[in-house]
């Protein structure tokens, strides 16, 4: 039985890079860029007002005028202005283009006006330049704004927005088909019998799919019979890179998963790993390079082994960075088994912003109900052993 970094690294030996393609931008929620985004102009294109008040020109009000008359009114989205004389002074916006011939703006709260004159505040210590957001301060023309391999997250769309891109390079997300087996299962609309269980699984990783931005998902399901197994898988490897499986790939009788793939030219890259929750993970290749993983049915184990393999390879696959967090276990905890133990925990911080986990008690892998009220789950070193508490050792969110 192989570790789980020996798991991850078979893993992703047999990883193909996504290939790249052109979407609209309202099409690349979470997607991983192809490409430098640079800025097509000086940002901001404008010596732009950043408060409302007046805009003058610094001079005079070094010189001791604290009353100017008001010119007019620069409003944000307006062409620019001139100032007619000196000795006058625009009401502006926020957002405005600075009139021309003002170099220095005074806020609302500091000016008195009435009758077309504003009285600034004698008191107030003025700098020339004042609450102006320079031309070009943010960036230059041609200023690389978003580097290739970035993830589209919202701060990241509002930067290509305000470039024009309105299409951009991302990888390509894979068609993704979800599968869930047993005979057991039942979907969530219908009233179980005493001997059937609602499925689950299927409903979990679509959701942890849509959250990390795989829209392309296809939902299956098969009863344990094997011709029908096969069959169906038989279809959906013709039209599908990325399998995920759940159920089927323990020991059992009717576990037929690894003996269906195996006969549909699947690669077994290997089944099971030293770990508790997940044992039975099963991962293959398929004829034309086709991800397969087969999750076991239980739901902890499901929801570890999608978190700490399967999405590692959708990141890798997409060439997506990203970095494991780690977290000071404050309550001890003992393990008795010499493989690696992932353990459910709820999450806090320290004042001085450490992450800090809590283990959650539970009733082994199929106690699904408990993972709501966990944050994630660490990654602790084989046993047996009494986990050191202040120490701190890998985790794995539930929201990435």
């Amino acid at each position: 039985m192989i570790s789980v970094t020996e798991a991850e690294s078979l893993i992703f030996q047999e990883l193909q890079s996504t290939q790249t393609e052109t979407v609209r931008l309202s099409e690349a929620p979470c997607a991983i860029l192809r490409e430098d985004l640079c800025a097509d102009r000086p940002l901001p294109p404008y010596h732009r007002v950043a408060m409302d008040g007046i805009g003058l020109q610094f001079q005079a009000w070094l010189a001791g005028q604290r009353e100017f008359e008001i010119a007019g009114i620069q409003k944000a989205g307006q062409a620019q202005q001139t100032l007619p004389d000196p000795r006058q002074c625009f009401q502006v916006m926020t957002g405005a283009v600075l009139p021309l011939g003002c170099d220095t703006v005074v806020p609302v709260e500091e000016i008195q006006s009435q009758a077309g004159m504003a009285q600034i505040n004698p008191a107030l210590s003025l700098q020339m330049g004042a609450h102006i957001h320079r031309l070009g301060s943010d960036a230059t023309t041609g200023q690389v704004l978003l580097k290739a391999n970035s993830a589209m997250l919202p701060p990241q769309w509002a930067v290509a927005a305000s470039i024009g891109a309105t299409q951009v390079k991302v990888s390509a997300l894979p068609a993704i088909a979800l599968i869930s087996t047993g005979d057991e299962l039942v979907s969530p609309e219908q009233l179980p019998l005493p001997h059937q269980i609602r499925s689950s699984n299927r409903y979990f990783l679509a959701s942890a799919l849509a959250q990390n931005g795989f829209h392309r998902v296809s939902s299956h399901h098969f009863s344990d019979q094997k011709q029908e197994l096969k069959n169906g898988l038989a279809t959906i490897l013709a039209e599908y890179p990325f399998l995920i499986l759940s159920g089927g790939v323990s020991m059992g009788e009717f576990d037929y998963v690894p003996a269906v793939l195996l006969e549909l030219g699947v690669r077994e890259v290997f089944h099971k790993v030293r770990q508790r929750p997940g044992k039975p993970l099963w991962f293959g290749v398929g004829p034309q390079g086709q991800c397969v993983f087969g999750l076991p049915g239980n739901p902890v184990s499901a929801a570890v082994c999608f978190y700490r393999y399967v999405l590692p390879a959708l990141w890798k696959m997409e060439k997506r960075d990203f970095k494991i967090k780690y977290a000071i276990l404050v309550d001890k905890y003992q393990f008795n088994k010499n493989m690696t133990c992932f353990l459910p925990v709820l999450v806090n911080y320290s004042e001085s912003g450490q992450i800090l986990a809590s283990p959650l008690p539970g009733n082994g892998s199929g106690d699904f109900a408990s993972l709501a009220g966990s944050d994630g789950f660490l990654e602790m070193p084989p046993g047996p052993c009494e986990y050191e508490v202040g120490k701190a050792y890998p985790l794995w969110f539930w929201q990435t």
